[in-house]
């Protein structure tokens, strides 16, 4: 009794025994580092200090607050990362705008 081999099965046998592989095995060669700039923060993070505040106001603000407050947030995040702090922020809307405190 002969076995059947599926269209799969048959495909990894003839790739298994291709003397030519797909892609080139190089040894050695370096790493390439990208040229990522880095961008400037949009806010003061680092000029402030504990129990400081800065107002965004309304007119850059309009009906976007949680893309503001995420903006904030991801922005923070990085230049904690690139300048090793810690800082931490809370953020509340006002009639002037979105007021951002630094807490820690």
């Amino acid at each position: 009794m002969q076995k059947q081999i599926t269209d799969c099965q048959y495909k990894l046998i003839n790739k298994q025994n291709q003397s030519d592989p797909m892609y080139k095995i190089e040894k050695n060669v370096p790493i390439i580092h990208g040229n990522k700039k880095k961008k400037e923060c949009p806010y003061p993070f680092g000029q402030t200090e504990l129990n400081d505040s800065f107002l965004i106001p309304e007119s850059e603000v309009k009906d976007n607050f949680n893309k503001h407050r995420i903006r904030i947030v991801n922005s923070l995040r990085t230049f904690n990362k690139d300048n090793n702090t810690s800082i931490q922020v809370k953020t509340r809307y006002t009639t002037d705008g979105l007021r951002v405190w630094r807490i820690a």
